[in-house]
């Protein structure tokens, strides 16, 4: 079998890049949120999910294998925004938060009205949908609320969600 050659690469389809992506954000039921399109535009990253299989050592009279057990997601995924100067971002966090446990009180809403699905969509060249990740019951889990104030840096607010979810789904095309 000969070596690779630029050719065998040239015959590759168009690349996945990193930048080609967005999100669709239904708000909680039981939280005041921004349109979808107000998320979409402010968000400047996302983790992407991740699962993992626990392997099950099997040694037997100084044999040893593997075997496939519980496959689990990691169940937490984080979302970088751009925060402007009407609070967008932390008027979202600070309303979520508040659902989730009223400061002062500890009063929450039901689950169901603090959780929401969203789905993250990777995108070709063309801004068509080649993937989708659907996050399912997700929830504010924590926050960073943008970094540190000061007066030696030239660069803007970037809020951090950090989201527990229930589990994900993926697939190729738009999902839903």
């Amino acid at each position: 079998m000969a070596g690779l050659n630029i050719e065998d690469i040239r015959k590759l389809d168009d690349f996945a890049v990193l930048y080609k992506w967005d999100v669709q954000f239904a708000a909680p039921s039981g939280v005041a949120f921004p349109s979808q399109e107000d998320i979409n535009v402010r968000c400047l990253s996302s983790s992407l999910p991740t699962s993992a299989v626990q392997s099950i050592d099997i040694q037997i009279r100084g044999h040893h294998i593997k075997q496939a057990g519980i496959s689990d997601d990691d169940h937490v995924i984080t979302l970088t925004m751009a925060e402007t100067v009407d609070n967008t971002v932390h008027t979202m966090l600070h309303n979520w938060r508040e659902a989730i446990w009223k400061s002062g009180s500890g009063y929450q809403v039901k689950r169901a009205e603090y959780q929401t699905d969203f789905l993250l969509h990777r995108l070709n060249q063309q801004d068509e949908v080649i993937w989708h990740y659907k996050i399912i019951g997700a929830y504010l889990e924590g926050m960073d609320w943008g970094g540190e104030l000061g007066g030696d840096t030239s660069d803007i607010m970037r809020p951090v969600m950090t989201l527990s979810y229930d589990y994900f789904t993926m697939g190729a095309g738009p999902g839903g």
